[in-house]
């Protein structure tokens, strides 16, 4: 009995000997050929998700990341700007400035910059700048965002630019010439502050107003008072689809709390390296300081005209006498190859020409050349406040030899008109730029 069931088990040994070794491995195979197909599929849903969340190295006028979903951006940029002196001024000039003009270099700026975007809904900038006379560098932009969509507006907090004034808001990068005008003086420039700003969806107009207290270069700042309100509205009477024709107006308004209760405004005569030619030194006991701003812009392709108008009213506590600064600029451009300057609806400035043909391109290229002309004047005279009046006639030439290389010349006549003598001065200044 014990040997029947054994003996069954052994009996069919022969048939499954027998069958072809085909039929037998097909099962096996089968299995196996499901693993495969299984670790197959598996592999490629790991490398699509792979893929989906690898950056996409590419150069954009500047290194660029980007997620082929675009849910993360990384840009990487950099700007160098080397300038150089040479100017005379007469005695009356130097007598009144109180300082000699002299010659000399500089690394105006030499920054490095990363931004972008954290999914598509938080954008940030960090940009510091290591070209200081004194080795140490200063905080430019560093800010968080939260990006708006729809009727919700873009959210900024951090240290930035104040939402005032045409040529400020414009990139260092991107000026007609190689300092902002005269009135500059007078705008209320990068500070610690909450902002909100947005773009109308057809680019016609941008508003921006913010929450600002005043700080240093290093975003650090600890005085009473020293709070401000800024906003600036901009609007396009007329444009092209291309937005290569257009008129641009816009105004800004600012009321401040100055630190300490004190302001000063000075000015050197569009030239960095020149000592300050008209200053208002510091007024005490202020309470309050109302500016505003007016701005306008035409672009007519290769041809563009821009200007602005600054004023400062200055109020003080009783005893003293409320002081009104001001100043305008207008400046005409030409872009001797055709390019024409470019306009930014997120921001409502107007950007450099880009050369349809840089130099040394395939096939020949010159790049891009500008002439630019600007008239600008700063009033800081006012009863008892002495300051000074500047006026300057600037003539620019500007080659872009290719979207980052730019070389400038600016030759500028200043006249002062101070207290007690008056004086002019010659400026020449050349400038190599390489922004990204």
């Amino acid at each position: 009995m014990c040997m029947e069931p054994l003996v069954s088990r052994f009996s069919v040994l022969p048939f499954a000997l027998a069958l072809p070794p085909a039929l037998i491995a097909a099962p096996v195979a089968r299995a196996q050929e499901l693993t495969v197909e299984q670790r197959l599929a598996a592999l490629e849903e790991r490398e699509a998700k792979r893929a989906k969340e690898a950056l996409e190295l590419s150069w954009k006028d500047g290194l660029r990341l980007e997620s082929a979903d675009r849910q993360f951006e990384l840009r990487i940029g950099g700007r160098m700007q080397l300038d150089a002196l040479f100017g005379d001024a007469d005695d009356e000039a130097e007598t009144s400035a109180g300082s000699d003009l002299e010659d000399g270099t500089q690394m105006r700026r030499g920054r490095l910059m990363l931004q972008g975007k954290l999914w598509q809904q938080f954008d940030f900038k960090w940009e510091y700048d290591f070209a200081d006379k004194d080795g140490k560098s200063k905080v430019i932009d560093v800010w968080a965002g939260i990006v708006g969509a729809g009727a919700r507006p873009n959210l900024r907090v951090g240290h930035f630019r104040e939402p005032f004034g045409f040529e400020a808001l414009a990139s260092s990068s991107d000026l007609l010439f190689m300092e902002r005008g005269l009135p500059f003086a007078l705008v209320p420039f990068r500070n610690v502050g909450l902002q909100a700003q947005q773009a109308t969806p057809n680019q016609r107009a941008t508003w921006a107003a913010g929450l600002f207290r005043e700080t240093n270069d290093s975003a650090f700042g600890q005085a009473d008072g020293a709070w401000a309100v800024t906003a600036r509205v901009t609007g396009l009477a007329w444009c092209t689809e291309k937005l290569d024709h257009l008129v641009h107006f816009g105004l800004a308004a600012s009321r401040r709390a100055p630190p300490d209760d004190a302001v000063q405004y000075k000015s050197k005569p569009e030239a960095n390296l020149a000592p300050d030619w008209v200053d208002t030194t510091k007024l005490t006991d202020v309470d309050r300081v109302l500016l505003s701003g007016v701005e306008a812009a035409v672009l007519l392709d290769r041809f563009s005209l821009q200007g602005e108008w600054i004023g400062a009213e200055v109020q003080r506590s009783a005893g003293h006498r409320d002081a009104d600064f001001s100043g305008w600029y207008a400046a005409a451009a030409w872009t001797l190859t055709g390019e024409p300057r470019r306009y930014d609806p997120a921001n409502g400035v107007l950007r450099s020409p880009k050369p349809a043909r840089s130099l040394f391109a395939e096939g020949g290229g010159c790049g891009a050349w500008e002439l630019a002309v600007r008239h600008s004047t700063l009033d800081l005279d006012d009863g008892a406040v002495a300051g000074g009046q500047l006026t300057n006639l600037a003539l620019g030439l500007n080659w872009y030899v290719n979207p980052i290389t730019r070389v400038a010349l600016n030759a500028i006549q200043a006249d002062l008109d101070g207290v007690p003598p008056n004086g002019s001065a010659k400026l020449l200044e050349l400038r190599v730029q390489l922004a990204f």
